[in-house]
């Protein structure tokens, strides 16, 4: 087990997770990308329009950010 005393929840481990797959997917110079979690509330912040103001907001703009490189991302 790995344990990295800089992130601090699950929500944070999910949203990273989900920043992560999407940069891979990206480099890999996929068009179209399913992204899939544990937590329906990261989920649902990615795929929300409106500003997040939640602790985790850093990581919602960066998977958006991200998304916006695929065709259809789907979550």
């Amino acid at each position: 087990m790995m344990i990295d005393l800089h992130i601090l929840d699950a929500f944070s481990v999910e949203a990273l997770a989900s920043i992560q797959s999407l940069q891979l997917a990206l480099n890999m110079g996929f068009t179209m990308v399913e992204v899939e979690g544990d937590s329906r509330t990261v989920i649902l912040r990615i795929m929300k329009e409106k500003e997040d103001k939640s602790y985790i907001s850093a990581y919602i703009v960066d998977a958006r950010f991200l998304a916006k490189s695929f065709l259809k991302p789907i979550f």
